[in-house]
């Protein structure tokens, strides 16, 4: 830039370094001012409609009322809200609070659909869940976070430092194989015989704790000092509301795409029994059902059972399909081995090229989802054309846009036939 002004005959200075605490006080004073007009902005802001959106930004001009409502109407349809509280603008954080709401369902084992195209395509939300079950096993992340705690996480961390790193569940510091010195020059951290040198480990580790922490939207607040006379040094205590606010955004994020829970953080031994709220939804928990010890005939869970009955059941109508390939069914069910999330492999009919993902609603199961790796709501016209069909025919689904409402058809190669 320097270069280019002095190319343009301007005539440069260089303005002397003056540190005045009262222009510093006085640009902080303004910047939280402007700050807290923007939130009463957003919060005051009309409740656009998609289409009311979708026109403001093509528009040429925008003032800031423009963009403030659009902002609140990124919010609304980010989390799933319809109220804004300054609480949720400021966890919003110009588009940050969406990803570290995402980060702590996968922190918590939560399995969700991501409907969102662009996003679904670099979907990393299983990988994440595994690391995250990995470095958080046995230890309860919505309590209290001890030296001894940290300590062990830290040890986790620095064994996977590199794939939780490219996955985003901690800094990307831990990810480095270069360093600065303290020249500001770049020096590879390799050993003698070429490999990459092992990690420093952080003096502090409750404060890199308190990073990693922060990404996913949780605060730490200070603890009292455990040991005696404080010598296991001080404990940080999650913060509650914080807690509250990103468990209470996460249900209506994610209210109509959580196909289960993993459930494979270890609770708190010590949590309070919360209040019911007026606007939170309470279910009864699941009766659990002893089998007699003696009894020879089921080998697994009556659950088990009666869901894959119910698969076979719908998918009958494609079992006579040719099938050379199998696909991935999820079931809201958690494998007892693993921590995970039961999965079966089904047979998927070559008539489908590409496959979409179909979620059927279980019966008598309020909020529950069998995801097939295939549409079943083809007419069963189609079905008989595919059947009857001399040589290998074909189901596109030929809607226009991703979310519209399907139309299917039957290709022939070399001879389209559509239904």
């Amino acid at each position: 830039m320097i270069w280019l002004l002095e190319d343009m005959l301007f005539s440069l200075e260089r303005v002397p370094c003056i540190v005045s605490s009262d222009l510093s006080d006085q640009v902080t004073e303004t910047a939280n001012r402007l700050d807290e007009e923007a939130k009463a902005s957003i919060l005051s802001a009309p409740d656009l409609t998609e289409d009311e959106a979708n026109e403001l930004r093509r528009a040429d001009e925008k003032t800031p009322s423009n963009h403030h409502a659009l902002t609140a109407f990124d919010i609304r349809a980010g989390f799933g809200v319809e109220t804004l509280t300054p609480e949720i603008v400021d966890f919003y954080d110009e588009g940050r609070g969406l990803h570290r709401l995402q980060l702590f369902m996968d922190a918590n084992g939560i399995t969700y659909k991501e409907t969102n195209h662009d996003r679904a395509l670099n979907d990393n939300s299983k990988i994440r869940r595994e690391l995250y079950a990995y470095v958080f096993e046995g230890i309860d992340i919505t309590g209290t976070i001890t030296r001894q705690t940290a300590e062990i996480i830290i040890d986790r961390v620095m064994a996977r430092r590199f794939a939780l790193a490219a996955f985003g569940c901690v800094p990307g510091k831990w990810g480095r194989i270069l360093e600065l010195t303290s020249k500001r020059q770049s020096k590879r951290r390799e050993e003698k015989n070429g490999h990459i040198a092992d990690f420093p480990r952080p003096s502090y580790p409750m404060s890199e704790i308190t990073e990693i922490f922060k990404m996913i939207g949780i605060i730490l607040d200070k603890g009292p000092r455990q040991g005696k006379a404080g010598s296991s040094g001080r404990s940080k205590i999650v913060n509650q509301e914080r807690l509250h606010l990103i468990r209470s955004l996460s249900e209506c994020h994610m209210a109509t795409y959580i196909l289960g829970n993993r459930g494979n953080v270890a609770p708190s031994e010590t949590a309070e029994i919360e209040p019911k709220q007026n606007n939170q939804t309470q279910f009864p928990d699941k009766p659990k059902i002893t089998l007699p010890a003696n009894d020879q005939t089921h080998t697994l869970e009556a659950d088990y059972t009666t869901l894959m009955d119910l698969l076979s059941d719908m998918t009958a109508s494609f079992a006579d399909l040719p099938s050379s390939r199998t696909g991935e069914c999820w079931l809201p069910l958690t494998d007892e081995k693993t921590g995970f999330q039961r999965t079966v492999h089904i047979p998927v009919p070559d008539c489908f090229v590409y496959l979409e993902e179909s979620l059927q609603p279980i019966p008598g199961r309020y909020g529950e989802f069998l995801a097939l790796p295939y549409p079943l709501d083809i007419p069963q016209e189609m079905l008989e054309i595919v059947r009857n069909a001399d040589r290998p025919a074909y189901i596109l689904n030929m809607g226009e846009e991703r979310f519209s409402e399907a139309a299917y058809s039957v290709y022939l190669p070399k001879e389209a036939m559509a239904a």
